[in-house]
């Protein structure tokens, strides 16, 4: 079994995702290796995304990046403001920077008094 599919296994059993989107998770890697095209498959890459308050981690959520393009759709542009910045993240741009390969730390925003933290990882 592939490091893949033990990794949406592992995610249903911690209650990250239901079934049902492990099913949809799955079926998505199967027409990966089924496209034919010759090119090397690059592994699966996740999106973590974590806020924590004092030393109390709030929001902990890791995201294949192939399901974090859909749900990103779905985000008010005025929700991908980071910081003081008035100019929102330009999704487009991220998405190409991360197919050429950026990973590691992307955004790392910390509140004014330095209480609450968020980061968000490409792994």
């Amino acid at each position: 079994m592939t490091d893949e599919r033990l990794q949406i296994l592992r995610m249903v059993q911690e209650g990250k995702v239901s079934a049902e989107e492990a099913a949809k998770l799955l079926e998505a890697l199967d027409e990966g290796k089924s496209t034919g095209t010759g090119a090397p498959r690059r592994r699966n890459r996740f999106l973590r995304v974590r806020v924590v308050d004092g030393e109390k981690t709030k929001v902990n959520v890791n995201l294949p990046l192939e399901l974090a393009w859909v749900a990103l759709r779905f985000i008010p542009k005025d929700a991908l403001k980071v910081g003081d910045s008035e100019q929102p993240l330009d999704p487009e741009e991220l998405k190409r920077l991360l197919e050429q390969g950026l990973e590691g730390k992307i955004i790392d925003v910390e509140d004014n008094d330095g209480k609450t933290r968020v980061e968000v990882v490409v792994e």
